[in-house]
């Protein structure tokens, strides 16, 4: 006998219908080493709509001065406000919070809540996937 495919029972479940709420952040480093600060100063500081400047000139400072001075100084200020028990920013620990009352809120079964940072992580462009295949038609 010949089969042309798979039978219904062997596809894999289709989700659709869903709303997603995403809430955005501005950023925040993945922790608050010198390394760490570093690349989320470096994807912070080269949006062209943070510094509207020559790219040319920016590029320079930025590489040659700031990212290999500044993280230093900004590494002792997150160390100071760094919740250590769960490893993650104040910024962060704060918008889980916000997403987890708001899931509270919005309890419907067709309303998927998560949040995403601007700069760093997690990033937005994840998190918009993440909701899609989850079966989110509207992200808002």
């Amino acid at each position: 006998m010949i089969t042309l495919g798979k039978t219904t029972s062997d596809h894999p479940k289709v989700f659709f219908g869903k709303v997603g709420v995403l809430i955005i952040n501005l950023g925040t480093p993945n922790n608050y080493s010198w390394l760490g600060i570093r690349n989320y100063l470096k994807e912070f500081l080269s949006d062209t709509r943070v510094i509207e400047t020559n790219k040319v000139f920016w590029f320079i400072i930025l590489n040659l001065i700031i990212l290999n001075f500044r993280p230093h100084k900004t590494a002792r200020n997150y160390k100071k406000i760094w919740i250590e028990k769960l490893n993650m920013s104040p910024l962060k620990y704060f918008t889980e919070l916000q997403k987890e009352k708001l899931e509270k809120k919005l309890v419907k079964k067709n309303i998927l809540v998560d949040y995403a940072m601007r700069y760093g992580n997690p990033s937005i462009k994840k998190k918009i996937y993440k909701l899609k295949n989850k079966g989110c038609e509207n992200i808002i």
